[in-house]
């Protein structure tokens, strides 16, 4: 699909403290199109891979008051990758490409298995599903 560049606004979204950050600002540019009555805006985070704490109440809840609350009509929220098949398999062959001759190194890999299996213990131990 094609975009029109001038539909694509890209922000910034992480802020601590005071201090000056990256601008446009996420909530200062959302509340703009609240106020200019756009009718409809669609939002993701390519910075991230997997929703979390900022996307999904900073990105998805704040930004999406502040939208609505100022007179935008449809605030879309993109959840980010997270644990789709394509991303995982896309990571895995980033994995392979990168790391290389590394991957071919028993040693390594016999860490890596073992590795793996103590860190899905632990995960199946603490409530994951599978």
């Amino acid at each position: 699909m094609d975009f029109d560049a001038s539909n694509i606004i890209t922000t910034f979204q992480s802020r601590f403290g005071r201090a000056e950050w990256l601008k446009p600002y996420t909530i200062d540019t959302i509340r703009d199109l609240g106020i200019e009555k756009t009718r409809r805006i669609d939002v993701f985070c390519p910075g991230f891979v997997a929703d979390c704490l900022e996307t999904l109440e900073e990105i998805d809840a704040e930004n999406r008051e502040e939208f609505e609350k100022h007179g935008g009509q449809e605030f879309h929220f993109i959840p980010c990758l997270n644990d789709s098949s394509k991303w995982i398999k896309g990571l895995t062959n980033i994995c392979v490409k990168e790391l290389g001759h590394w991957l071919h190194d028993s040693e390594a890999l016999a860490s890596l298995e073992k590795e793996s299996q103590t860190s899905r213990s632990q995960a199946l131990k603490l409530g994951a599903d599978h």
